[in-house]
């Protein structure tokens, strides 16, 4: 797949979507040294930064059952009475975001200030595995749930290590320098679940999509059985995309989609692609109820994001100094929720634009 090939058309699609093709990642063969997949990862790594991770694999077959039963999981959640749900406010709780309740309407999608059309809960890899001695406050389903949650975390910890270790190899880093140093499972770090319900919509009825952006961590699985998720191609322009410019995502089932964050392209001066990505509507269509769940794997909270030494990471044009993980992610949730909005490129900061803080 050449680079700037998330665009094709299928038949059954209507002529004003734009299906994303994307690569399709064997789990099982991954994990066995197929060069043919790590040949597939790297082509993603280097120029799309989403992919198809197929889990259909009866080793991975549990993993797919903890994903059913942590849907069931959030529509008890959010059945929960508003009065319920702000009493675990996220913005209240947790000051890195990554525990508590986000009601719609609290980010900005766009310049004139309009809100978002999703809510959300948060919950933290550290309390649901007990690491680390931040409290976790939560509501009553999720400690009944909490087994099943631990074994799902448990599970995709060890996928993403899996990756972790692939792309390594294409960088030939050193052992010190290796993707897995930076995201061990026995350290706390901010990675964390969110469930997510976007609210329905009729067709021809506003709807303000969530916010295009890049996701600020390392690695984010998402599970969906519902349309909505959109890709920016690497050839259409991040800060002021066209509609037809999207591409949509269709959900596979039995697959995961897999997509690079901001971490990792800090970490490789953007030689691997975080990619600007969105939720809306189909043309044409009303929004469905859609819910998701999205793990979003981060380096560990004290990970320095600079370049690593390795002969595919160029060393010129680097510009941020001594940042870490937790300090980025300090600045980009104060962007996303308008706090912070004094700075001219504070736009590229959420899609992506890291280097704006040179």
């Amino acid at each position: 797949m050449p680079a700037d090939s998330f665009a094709s058309s299928l038949e059954t699609s209507p002529a004003e979507v734009q299906p994303a093709v994307l690569q399709e990642i064997n789990l099982a063969a991954l994990r066995n040294g197929s060069d043919l997949e790590l040949q597939k990862l790297s082509q993603v790594a280097f120029n799309d930064g989403f992919f198809y991770l197929d889990l259909k694999h009866p080793e991975t077959q549990v993993l797919l059952e903890q994903v059913e039963c942590t849907f069931r999981l959030a529509k008890l959640m959010f059945g929960h009475d508003t009065v319920v749900k702000h009493l675990f406010d996220i913005d209240k709780i947790s000051s890195l975001k990554t525990n508590g309740y986000k009601p719609k309407g609290r980010h900005v999608v766009n310049k004139e200030g309009a809100r978002d059309g999703h809510e959300s809960w948060t919950l933290p890899r550290n309390g649901i595995l007990n690491l680390g001695e931040d409290p976790f406050p939560h509501i009553p389903v999720v400690a009944e749930g909490r087994n099943a949650l631990r074994v799902l975390l448990e599970l995709l910890d060890d996928v993403a290590q899996t990756i972790f270790r692939s792309l390594s190899n294409i960088l030939s880093l050193a052992p010190e320098h290796r993707l897995e140093a930076f995201h061990r499972t026995d350290k706390p770090s901010t990675s964390m679940l969110r469930l997510i319900k976007y609210e329905a919509n009729a067709r021809g009825a506003p709807h303000t999509p969530i916010i295009p952006h890049t996701d600020l961590g390392s690695l984010t699985f998402l599970f969906s059985p519902t349309p909505g998720l959109q890709v920016l191609p690497a050839t259409a322009s991040a800060a002021s995309p066209r509609e037809e410019d999207w591409m949509h995502i269709t959900p596979k089932p039995g697959y995961a989609v897999v997509n690079f964050g901001d971490c990792l392209s800090m970490m490789t001066n953007g030689a691997f692609k975080s990619a600007v990505h969105r939720v809306g509507p189909l043309p044409g269509a009303g929004m469905p109820e859609r819910y998701s769940i999205g793990y979003f794997v981060r380096p560990n909270d004290d990970t320095v994001l600079q370049p690593l030494a390795s002969p595919l990471i160029s060393s010129s044009g680097h510009c941020m100094e001594n940042v870490t993980c937790a300090e980025w992610i300090v600045k980009k949730y104060k962007i996303l929720r308008a706090d912070d909005r004094t700075r001219q490129d504070d736009d590229q900061v959420i899609i992506g634009g890291w280097k704006a803080f040179a």
